[in-house]
């Protein structure tokens, strides 16, 4: 709690030194609530041309006139005040940029998957912002590792862990890592995971041309290669390694240019192929004496001796049960693990309940088959598992099993008799946070319902929404009295906005989504491979023919007033005005290649492209030059209009040289910088990151 409220405290002193600064005394409204009732269906929609404007009270419309003006100025662009000088940015100090402050908007990251200790003693859990190690009897954490990934154990009891750079041997008893002096190939044509380490921690195998491994010995350091091949001669890329748990066998994965997959399978005493797995839509699960394994063909669950390949069983991964003319029940198999005696299989099912004339689904308590693959036969069944459970493993002496579920909760239950033994506080769920114009909001999805979060202390506020169907939720700022919820059922997609200062829902528009705002709300732009826009609250279509097609770049003003659009690799950059007309206001011509990552000046009168062009909007002229990034992360421009960012690269467009390359963390999803000129404000995988730009 003490470090807590130390990040706390540190992200508060950035934001107030960047012009971001939060009022102590929030109003009555933004007190935490609980969660509201689904909102009615209200017989509203954007179909794909046609506008449709929503019902509203009276009342309604009054609220929602306050949140959003409705006579917007958004074409009247003020430039902003004058920010500070900028400090110079080289290459020679582009390694000492580092985020000023990380607030990790997550409780504890995103719940990825869980896994035991060969002893039972420890469960590690692997979560968006690194590993913990936790106690199996109480699930209390017992250390962290941040932005690293667990990989496997090794016969040591080590846990083989690696970070951006490096492999590491993690000892859960002591939890020290020690760095292994062992090249990843992040350089090779190979995917950068496609390597293995052997049980016994001697043996480094690669693949590094994608075709055929290398083995090298840590020990003495030689190395030979390894041929791997396909009985029918189909060209291939590796995609994963595995060992296993004896080390005789290794199981290279192979992505085939016809689509199929298969396993190359390799004796390590000799090192070479014996035989091959066909149609394996999954990496080998081994049982603990190494003699059996599982792996996913199709609809099947395959059973197969690691000797020689010969299938000893299989089963059913997806069962499917017709209840009447217009219900379906599935059952479908989202994890598998051995249990007793290297024979038995548990097999973990979600149940569903579709029913076509209903636009939910209705989800039933999930189900955990235990089948004996000798007798062919269910042993037994655990039965009223809690609700969309994603993932299972049984505990080293199978008494015990671990299971993850869509809520972020890890827990653990009692194999005999199914009951819950202990759950872990939630984890969380969402990996899209957003963060409000003002920086004093933060939204962020649930399960099931948006979450309202202060982002200097991490308090939640209130909860908006409630949506028990939903397979996805989204969250979007609408100005900033109005948040939009972007839902996505088996059935359908809607999006729904609520008044954030009285919680109340507003309008529900049918069949959107992937879609955001403008800075008062006034506009939103949705793409579903037609990039289109609508006034709000009203919902009528305002320019929607801008053409459909596969890998363009468009950038939308601050304003919402202009789009622009490119084909990558045409001659042609348009812009359009939103408001006026259905025809491009500027059409610029350039070479081929001239289309990248597009960005609007903050003043709106330049448009920027990251292919090295700068033009003005008013006459679609050129107006300047700079060297072509190569960054294909956000674009944002500086307040002076003098920097351009395109996620990691830095340029700057007065001279037009790139400037810096910031540090890579994972999955950016936006960058903006902030009005005082010193500091770029991130949302990744790990939260908000407000990086300070001054060397």
């Amino acid at each position: 709690m003490t470090l807590r409220r130390l990040l706390s405290l540190i992200l508060t002193l950035s934001l107030a030194a960047c012009g971001l600064a939060l009022p102590n005394n929030y109003p009555p409204y933004l007190q935490p609530a609980p969660t509201q009732a689904t909102p009615p269906a209200l017989a509203t929609g954007l179909p794909s041309r046609t506008p449709a404007v929503p019902t509203l009270t009276p009342t309604t419309a009054t609220q929602r006139s306050a949140a959003i003006p409705m006579t917007s100025q958004e074409d009247a662009v003020t430039p902003s005040a004058t920010p500070t000088a900028l400090p110079a940015i080289r290459p020679v100090n582009a390694d000492r940029l580092r985020p000023a402050t990380i607030y990790p908007l997550f409780r504890r990251g995103l719940l990825r998957r869980a896994m035991w200790s060969p002893d039972g003693l420890n469960i590690v859990v692997e979560t968006s912002l690194g590993l913990q190690v936790l106690s199996a009897g109480d699930l209390q954490k017992r250390f962290s590792l941040p932005d690293a990934r667990p990989l496997y154990f090794l016969n040591s009891g080590e846990l083989l862990v690696r970070d951006a750079r490096t492999l590491s041997l993690l000892d859960l008893k002591e939890g020290g890592a020690t760095p292994l002096a062992v090249p990843l190939p992040e350089d090779a044509t190979a995917p950068p995971d496609v390597f293995a380490l052997s049980p016994d921690g001697l043996t480094w195998v690669t693949a590094p041309d994608g075709v055929s491994l290398q083995v090298t010995a840590l020990s003495g350091g030689s190395s030979e290669p390894v041929t791997l091949k396909t009985e029918t001669n189909i060209p291939f890329q590796v995609i994963a390694l595995n060992f296993s748990p004896d080390g005789q066998r290794l199981f290279a994965t192979l992505s085939r240019t016809d689509g199929e997959t298969e396993m190359a399978v390799v004796d390590t005493a000799a090192w070479q192929q014996i035989y091959s797995l066909y149609n394996a839509d999954s990496a080998p699960l081994f049982s603990a004496d190494s003699q059996r394994m599982l792996f996913a063909s199709g609809e099947i669950l395959n059973v197969a001796f690691t000797g020689d390949g010969r299938l000893w069983n299989n089963m059913a991964l997806r069962i499917v049960k017709n209840v009447s003319a217009t219900q379906t029940d599935i059952l479908t198999a989202h994890a598998y693990d051995f249990l007793e005696g290297n024979t038995q299989v548990g097999v973990l099912y979600t149940d569903q309940l579709t029913d076509r004339e209903l636009p939910d689904n209705r989800w039933f308590p999930s189900t955990l088959m235990i089948f004996d693959t000798e007798a062919t036969r269910v042993v037994r069944y655990v039965n009223n598992l809690p609700q969309r459970l994603t993932g299972f493993a049984f505990s080293p002496d199978g008494e015990t099993f671990l299971a993850t579920s869509e809520d972020g909760l890890l827990r653990l239950f009692n194999s005999a008799s199914g009951s819950q033994l202990v759950a872990s506080e939630p984890y969380d769920v969402d990996n899209t946070p957003q963060v409000r114009a003002d920086g004093r909001l933060v939204a962020y999805s649930l399960l099931e319902t948006v979450a309202l979060t202060d982002p200097a202390t991490g308090r939640e506020l209130s909860r908006l929404g409630s949506y028990p169907e939903a397979t996805h939720l989204e969250a979007r700022f609408a100005g900033m009295d109005t948040l939009a919820i972007f839902v996505e059922t088996p059935w359908r997609t809607f999006l729904d906005t609520y008044d954030i200062p009285s919680g109340k829902f507003l309008f529900r528009y049918a069949d959107l989504g992937s879609c955001t705002f403008n800075r008062n709300g006034s506009i939103m732009s949705c793409f579903d491979g037609v990039l289109r826009f609508f006034d709000m609250p009203s919902g009528r279509a305002l320019l929607d023919n801008i053409p459909q097609g596969v890998g363009f770049e468009y950038t939308v003003s601050d304003s919402g007033s202009r789009v622009a659009y490119c084909t990558v690799g045409g001659e042609f950059v348009y812009i359009y005005q939103v408001r006026v007309g259905s025809s491009p206001k500027q059409i610029i011509t350039g070479p081929r290649g001239v289309c990248g990552r597009l960005v609007f000046s903050p003043d709106e009168t330049n448009l920027i492209s990251s292919s090295g062009y700068i033009w003005s909007v008013s006459s679609g002229k050129q107006t300047g030059a700079f060297d072509a990034l190569s960054g294909s992360g956000p674009a944002a421009v500086s307040p002076d209009g003098r920097l351009l960012l395109v996620y990691p690269q830095i340029a700057d467009l007065a001279t037009g040289k790139l400037l810096a390359v910031l540090q890579l963390v994972p999955q950016v999803q936006s960058a903006a910088f902030q009005r005082d000129g010193q500091h770029l404000l991130l949302q990744t995988q790990r939260g908000i990151e407000l990086w300070a730009i001054a060397p």
